[in-house]
């Protein structure tokens, strides 16, 4: 699939961005000189910046990597079913997540995601078999790979504890001794471990996505309620929830718990809800929908026949069948899925691919560009880059707290090219009409042969002569 698509996912070159500069030794940085922590998982940036540093495939490495995971995943979820007494439904699980939709599409964009949901799987192993030292150990490693898996790890840890009733020092310890190199070297490069694309990007959307929370209850429709057969899994949930709650399941309803946390907070969240969030707790509702799945098939079976007997041979009849269904589905749905992974991808091959080269070989290496997708573009460009959204730039975001924040960023920080989108030139306009025209001259306008209005228009800053009273106010 993923040598079919050739898919990469936006923001995992951002991340690849940060992993060169560490590569080429010019610090943990995204634009050079500026320590700004914009990615989330400073862990596989510098697997990354590793593979890079040794001269290795590193797009290619950081897709593979998160395949394996998901692999890995998959035996993961049926050695937790195993422990609910549940094999039938662990592999009824692990072949949903394996021909899943959203699993396939995040894994293949070489995003962190993957990894984040199998550490993230180990952990809830690790505490339905009780292992308090590998439980504390996947959490320092889950918090490496992406700060939010702490809270995953944090209410694990402390149902064990309460179940134990005692604390493990010797596994706190070496937890500590884990995170503790990059907590230090976060507070004293960055000046705090915490991402600034967390803080960025609540600044940024609670102002441009105010009023408009249905998109994010449109991606959870999408995502629960996409079809006949999404519509069935998710009513399999709710069975599956119900009986997990009448048996005591503790080791499911515990991890269940940070499931509502995660969704909710997803819900609750100005942020957009992008499909790869979805993912990490995906594992649990597959397997409590199978669960669900299970008990109907057992209730059915015990419906049909009386006979002990003959009832386990129409369950084993029942689960096969199942998996077989759910197995050719799969592969039926595999020509319709490369079809939707392939559409956006186009975008990215033939518009932000070239506009990141277009730029490399315009733009003069200390120029200036301010832009919003600043994955791909930000890339391929190999220029200083002012984010208008701030993950990589938290400077821009007091721009959010006037009333017109793209002028504010253009007069501000004076970027030597702009590369807007055209409803973003059109804001820019009506915030000032000097601005477009006077200042700034378009360029290039950037189409996309599927799209038959403009993606992109670039303009470039015009140099004012030393005479002009517009250059000396603003140099006052």
């Amino acid at each position: 699939m993923s040598l079919k698509t050739h898919s990469t996912g936006e923001d995992f070159f951002i991340t690849l961005r940060y992993a060169r500069d560490i590569a080429l030794g010019r610090g943990f940085t995204y634009n050079s000189g500026q320590h700004v922590l914009g990615t989330t998982t400073p862990l596989y940036t510098l697997i990354l910046a590793l593979f890079l540093w040794l001269h290795l495939p590193a797009i290619f490495l950081g897709k593979l990597l998160n395949i394996v995971a998901d692999g890995i995943t998959c035996w993961l979820i049926c050695r937790f079913a195993d422990e609910l007494r549940a094999p039938t439904a662990g592999l009824l699980a692990a072949l949903l997540y394996a021909v899943g939709v959203t699993p396939i599409s995040v894994s293949i964009s070489g995003m962190e995601t993957g990894l984040v949901t199998c550490i993230g799987m180990a952990a809830i192993v690790a505490f339905a078999r009780s292992h308090s030292l590998s439980l504390w150990v996947l959490t320092a490693i889950l918090f490496l790979l992406r700060i939010d898996g702490l809270v995953l790890g944090g209410l694990l840890l402390v149902a064990q504890t309460y179940q134990k009733r005692r604390f493990d020092v010797r596994g706190a310890v070496i937890a500590g001794l884990i995170v503790l190199p990059w907590l230090l070297f976060a507070l004293f490069y960055f000046g705090t471990p915490l991402p600034s694309s967390v803080v960025a990007k609540l600044t940024v959307y609670k102002v441009t996505m105010a009023g408009s929370h249905s998109a994010i209850l449109e991606a959870f429709q999408t995502q629960f309620d996409r079809g006949l057969f999404q519509d069935i899994l998710t009513l399999l949930f709710g069975v599956g929830l119900g009986e997990s709650l009448l048996k005591g399941r503790w080791q499911l309803l515990v991890p269940l718990w940070w499931m509502v946390i995660y969704y909710g907070t997803m819900l609750a969240s100005p942020v957009p809800a992008f499909s790869w969030y979805f993912l990490p707790p995906w594992p649990l509702y597959l397997i409590t929908a199978a669960l669900g799945g299970c008990f109907l098939a057992r209730a059915g079976c015990t419906y049909l026949s009386s006979n002990r007997f003959a009832s386990a041979r129409i369950g084993r009849f029942m689960k096969a069948g199942g998996l077989v269904l759910i197995a050719l589905l799969g592969v039926l749905h595999l020509p319709r899925l490369i079809v939707e992974i392939q559409q956006p991808q186009q975008e990215e091959d033939e518009v932000l691919r070239p506009t990141g080269l277009w730029f490399r070989r315009h733009a003069a290496p200390n120029d200036l560009i301010l832009l919003e997708p600043i994955g791909t573009i930000g890339y391929y460009s190999e220029r200083p880059i002012l984010d208008m959204i701030g993950l990589v730039t938290p400077q821009v975001l007091p721009c959010y707290h006037t009333s017109k924040p793209l002028l504010c960023m253009v007069t501000r920080f004076r970027p030597k090219w702009l590369c807007l989108r055209p409803k973003e030139a059109d804001a820019l306009a009506r915030e000032s009409s000097q601005v477009l025209g006077e200042d700034y001259r378009l360029v290039r306008i950037v189409r996309w042969q599927q799209a038959a209005s403009p993606i992109f228009l670039i303009f470039r800053r015009q140099e004012l002569p030393s005479s002009d009273p517009r250059r000396i106010s603003r140099s006052d």
